[in-house]
């Protein structure tokens, strides 16, 4: 019992694991960020078609937000593989949403 390691060797190369790292935090950053222009674009069709306004931090930030913090949470805990995709996706979506703010906003 106190001979077996507690991790087990997946057998990649550390060199391996970098790329795929990488990979995980290049697609999470693209994806969050595509997300986040999705939602916009939706929210601002429904506003144009309502013919409504919503308080900017409503439908600028709150709303189109929301989908890639939701997949990010759930890609973090139903496929924990993808943790470093999960947590870039996130932040993609918050840096391309406060960048597109912070542009609104000067």
């Amino acid at each position: 019992m106190g001979d077996e390691p507690t991790v087990r060797p997946t057998g990649r190369s550390p060199l391996a694991r970098a790329v795929e790292a990488v990979a995980q935090i290049a697609a999470g950053i693209v994806a969050g960020g595509f997300l986040y222009w999705l939602a916009l674009m939706v929210v601002l069709q429904v506003e144009i078609t309502l013919d409504t306004d919503l308080p900017f931090g409503v439908d600028i930030w709150l709303l189109p937000i929301a989908p890639p913090v939701a997949l990010g949470v759930y890609l973090r805990y139903s496929v924990p593989r993808f943790a470093l995709a999960s947590t870039a996706l996130i932040v993609g979506g918050l840096v391309i949403g406060g960048g597109f703010s912070a542009l609104l906003l000067s």
